[in-house]
Order: structure tokens, then C-alpha cells, then sequence
């Protein structure tokens, strides 16, 4: 089974999983970050692997005019996504990485109008995993090219695969130092590196976020604000 045949199969009980957790908790680690001067009024936001679209539900409602572009390739997903997003700045594609080759990003630096559009929050949460060794350093050029300087990038790794997981939903052994190792050739700098976390729904299950810039942005150091 392919990862896309398994969450298409199990995205009732996926969803109901996703949206039992409060965006404004599992993504604690790095949320007060949009706090600072520099994030003040509308953001657009990229959620890649959307999935019930918990978390662009809580972007597009974060603040008048945030626009949120969803990025799940799931149908089933992407059907339940609109449900819970519905009535909301919140527009849905099926796309994948490590390309993004839709019709959304063909000319997502610069508008017709001449204003960037490219994007202050690019969000993947529990995707990374999915992406091949092999594909990530093309992935992490592609985001680069769609994050608006100094946008903040924001991958949460899941760190803890099984066998289980290898074969049913196409996961990849993921680590920070792996991330950071890659994005300095793309022009990204790191910016915050949560503590290891465990699972929010109980699952046998660690977690660390990194949350990457682009621009000029001073690193910090170890944990979340």
C-alpha cells in the first residue's frame, strides 16, 4: 500500500485524530514567534500536507486577511479539508513535494501586479518523514524559492518509525541534524529547535520541530519562546 492509499483508506479516523488537537497546542513550540514586530498585520501561509485542515482552519481565523494555501494530495483528505474549512480564507490544491508544480505557485514571487506573493509562514507538519533522503535537498530549494524573506519555515520531524511505518505509509528515517546539515546550501538559516516532545495523542511517538528563516534573522538557540 502507498501513502496515498492509506490515508485516502483511513482519512475518517485520521481527521478525527488531527482535529481532536488544538493547532494553538501543537504547535506551541514556535506560535509566539508571529508575536514579533515584523509579523504585524495579514500573513499568507502555506500548509503543506494539509490534512483536515486543522491547521489552516486556525491561520485563516489567526487574524483579519491571513490567506492560507492547503497542499494535501489525499482526495479524501482534501474532501473532509474543505469541510472543516469551509467559509474560510482557505484555498485547497492537490500537490506534492518536493515539486509544487500547481498552477497556485507557477508565479508565486511576483504577482501581476507586481507584488511579492510569496509566503510569511510555510508550514509542513508531520510530512518531512514522507520525503526520500534523496528528494529533500530539492524539496528544501523549492521551499526556499516560495518563502518570503525572512519567512519563517516550519517542519516538524517526527522521529520515531517503525517497520510498520516504512511499508504502510512510506516513511523515511528523519533527524534535526539531517535538516540542518541540508538547509544552509539553500539559504536558510536556523531560528529555533524545539526539545524532543512526545506524542500529543498518547502514541509511542517523539516529535522536535525546527523552524528555519530566510533574510537576516539572528539564530537562537535550543528551545521554543
Amino acid at each position: 500500500m502507498n501513502s496515498l492509499n492509506y490515508y485516502n483508506t483511513h482519512a475518517e479516523e485520521l481527521a478525527a485524530q488531527y482535529q481532536s488537537l488544538a493547532a494553538e497546542n501543537v504547535h506551541k513550540d514556535w506560535l509566539g514567534i508571529l508575536q514579533q514586530p515584523e509579523f504585524e498585520g495579514p500573513l499568507r501561509v502555506l500548509d503543506i500536507g494539509a490534512g483536515s485542515g486543522r491547521d489552516a482552519a486556525f491561520f485563516a481565523t489567526e487574524r483579519q486577511g491571513n490567506q492560507v494555501i492547503a497542499v494535501e494530495p489525499a482526495d479524501e483528505l482534501v474532501r473532509l479539508g474543505k469541510i472543516h474549512t469551509q467559509g474560510l480564507a482557505v484555498t485547497w490544491c492537490q500537490d506534492s513535494m518536493p515539486d509544487l508544480a500547481g498552477p497556485e505557485f507557477a508565479a508565486v514571487e511576483h504577482s501581476e501586479t507586481g507584488l511579492d506573493s510569496r509566503f510569511n509562514v510555510i508550514l509542513l507538519s508531520a510530512v518531512w518523514m514522507h520525503l526520500p533522503a534523496e528528494q529533500r535537498p530539492k524539496a528544501l530549494i523549492r521551499l526556499a524559492e516560495l518563502l518570503a524573506d525572512n519567512g519563517l519555515l516550519v517542519i516538524s520531524l517526527r522521529l520515531t518509525i517503525s517497520e510498520d511505518d516504512i511499508h504502510t505509509r512510506k516513511m523515511f528515517p528523519v533527524s534535526a541534524s539531517e535538516l540542518e546539515s541540508l538547509v544552509l546550501s539553500v539559504g536558510l538559516k536556523r531560528y529555533l529547535v524545539s526539545h524532543e516532545e512526545a506524542d500529543q495523542l498518547g502514541r509511542s511517538l517523539s516529535w522536535q520541530t525546527i523552524v528555519l528563516s530566510k533574510g537576516h534573522r539572528s539564530l537562537c538557540a535550543g528551545v521554543s519562546q
